[in-house]
């Protein structure tokens, strides 16, 4: 039998606590909330509850410590803060996740009468390694990409890998401004204090702009055809993908009967 390890926490209630008082603290707040078993897959799912201690060594610690509530080679499906949780993502997490972001802003495009092959499609911080994977997955449907980032070289490099693997020449600039008054759709993994007219994808799902005017996100979730799982969000799907051995995850999403139901900012529904 499969086996994965789906991670949620409180976000609203965040703190940083790495003390040995937060570590007994955290001990007796990691605790199992439910199983579930998805027939089709011969899968159990067991829930966790994790203590939002964003510390990082504590974060870490209590990683390991959930690893402990599911069988050996159990898959992590952590659900928390996000840029914490890429560490622990498998190659099809990134890549749902990636999948779940291009979907999404191909359709709130499509919304606003644009389409996503001409519009302005901005990534900040380029070369965070979080949109290595967007990146690609946007440049299979776009023709113009703009990699804004400060690291210019590291930009450079990413252009020529897209140009060389997708046939685009995307963008490179470091004018936050420039770019930002350019854009049909903002992807950003760093916080974008400015009041820029596109849509904004929050990777950092624990950041809300100061100053905003307009549509922001931050989260996608996906209806399944399994029962015990009737929706989820990118980093569970991946895993669950992964017990499949999925190697063409768009053709397993559409045969499988996954669609993109639901966009979000902070469990609030957009579209």
């Amino acid at each position: 039998m499969n086996s994965v390890i789906y991670v949620c926490t409180d976000l609203r209630k965040a703190y940083e606590d790495n003390s040995l008082v937060g570590r007994v603290v955290d001990r007796l707040n990691t605790n199992v909330s439910g199983e579930s078993f998805v027939r089709e897959l011969c899968t159990n799912i067991t829930h966790v509850k994790l203590p939002p201690n964003f510390n990082n060594q504590a974060f870490s610690r209590n990683m390991e410590r959930v690893r402990r509530f599911g069988q050996g080679g159990s898959m992590l499906a952590p659900r928390t803060r996000r840029l914490m949780d890429f560490n622990y993502y498998n190659p099809l997490q990134k890549q749902m996740m990636a999948f779940g972001v291009a979907k999404s802003v191909q359709l709130l495009l499509r919304n606003r009468k644009k389409n996503i092959k001409n519009s302005c499609i901005v990534v900040y911080d380029a070369c965070h390694v979080m949109n290595k994977e967007i990146l690609c997955e946007i440049a299979k449907n776009s023709r113009y990409l703009v990699l804004l980032s400060k690291d210019l070289r590291g930009a450079l490099n990413l252009r020529d890998y897209l140009t060389a693997n997708y046939g685009v020449s995307p963008v490179v600039s470091n004018d936050v401004s420039f770019a930002l008054r350019e854009a049909d759709f903002i992807i950003s993994s760093k916080g974008v204090d400015m009041d820029a007219a596109a849509p904004l994808w929050c990777l950092d799902n624990t950041y809300a702009p100061e100053v905003s005017h307009n549509l922001i996100i931050n989260d996608v979730v996906f209806k399944t055809q399994w029962e015990e799982v009737l929706e989820a969000g990118p980093e569970l799907l991946g895993a669950l993908m992964g017990v499949m051995k999925v190697r063409d995850l768009e053709e397993s999403i559409n045969s499988s009967g996954i669609v993109l139901d639901k966009i979000t900012f902070n469990k609030e529904v957009i579209v």
